[in-house]
């Protein structure tokens, strides 16, 4: 087994229906009027069934020259596993033998793309998408693009969004350990106290030979001693997050429960993510048991945090 660091994003998807309604004098707003959880499923059935070549589909918006391509793997009444790809050019990329160096370039027929992927599972009983983070891999967006772009004519719209936490706070006050805070701050452009060579590393002479400041902005990070807890008493936190909030709106930080890896967490609407260790067979070569191995690691994960990701988004 090779242990692999991973961070996966967790998303809900919804489909909707908007009405423009007008108040007295005022503007028109829109109203959402969401597809239910078992109309979403139908939807999703109808693409699987009626709406793929070779288990694919491209997404595409109009004008647009780049596609992604959904790549449905697995589907069942409880999951739906799948990958999406984009085209990326091949000649930054080659082959390189481990110990003569000797290089090789990657070869392609004439009608074929060169695409880096990523894979995700939808839940279909919440709509939560655990989305595997890779750089350089398409959006997770495009999913709702896709029912966009295909029910269009029934008016209906697509989303994907964020399962994010809008407080922190009492987020991370359960959290077992808390470690680097992390925050900006803003000192006046000139007259400032606190302007000196100790805390920016610049005397004065250096400072005012630079001209047309608006500001000087100034990065704090509260470190923690190894393996020690910023807050032991997890009381204090809540006061002490409230008054750096208060003088900065960038705030970050650190904190885990035992035997989870070190995470940054923002305080305000904070991206519910997990940093994971996937334990993946090193010694698989069959691209279907590698597709297996990886759909195991993410249901795992995905029902261990199940209970935490649900506290924060809306399954009707």
């Amino acid at each position: 087994m090779a242990t692999t660091y991973k961070t996966l994003h967790f998303h809900q998807l919804s489909i909707y229906k908007r009405r423009f309604v007008r108040k007295g004098k005022e503007a028109d707003f829109m109203i959402k009027d969401h597809l239910t959880v078992a109309q979403v499923n139908l939807k999703l059935d109808d693409i699987i069934s009626n709406k793929t070549t070779n288990n694919c589909i491209s997404i595409q918006k109009e004008f647009e020259t780049d596609s992604t391509t959904l790549e449905i793997l697995q589907s069942d009444d409880k999951f739906i596993f799948a990958r999406m790809g984009k085209e990326k050019d091949m000649r930054a990329y080659h082959l390189r033998e481990e110990r003569t160096f000797k290089a090789e370039q990657i070869l392609k027929r004439n009608n074929q793309i060169f695409e880096v992927f990523t894979y995700l599972l939808i839940d279909r009983e919440t709509l939560i998408i655990s989305y595997l983070h890779e750089m350089s891999a398409p959006s997770i967006l495009r999913i709702g693009e896709l029912f966009t772009n295909l029910y269009n004519i029934e008016q209906l719209f697509g989303e994907v969004a964020s399962v994010s936490v809008e407080d922190a706070i009492p987020f991370l006050s359960e959290k077992d350990s808390i470690g680097t805070v992390t925050f900006q701050t803003t000192l006046p452009p000139s007259d400032s106290k606190l302007w000196n060579e100790e805390i920016t590393g610049l005397d004065r002479a250096t400072y005012e030979s630079i001209e047309n400041l608006k500001s000087v902005e100034i990065t704090v990070k509260l470190v923690a001693e190894r393996n020690k807890d910023t807050f032991p008493d997890k009381s204090l936190l809540g006061n002490v997050l409230r008054k750096i909030s208060s003088i900065s709106s960038k705030v970050k930080v650190k904190a885990k429960n035992e035997n989870e890896l070190n995470q940054e967490h923002l305080l305000i609407n904070n991206p519910l993510t997990k940093k994971v260790s996937f334990n993946f067979n090193k010694d698989l070569q069959d691209v279907i048991e590698i597709q297996t191995d990886i759909y195991n690691n993410m249901v795992k994960v995905y029902n261990d945090n199940k209970k935490e990701v649900l506290k924060y988004c809306k399954v009707e």
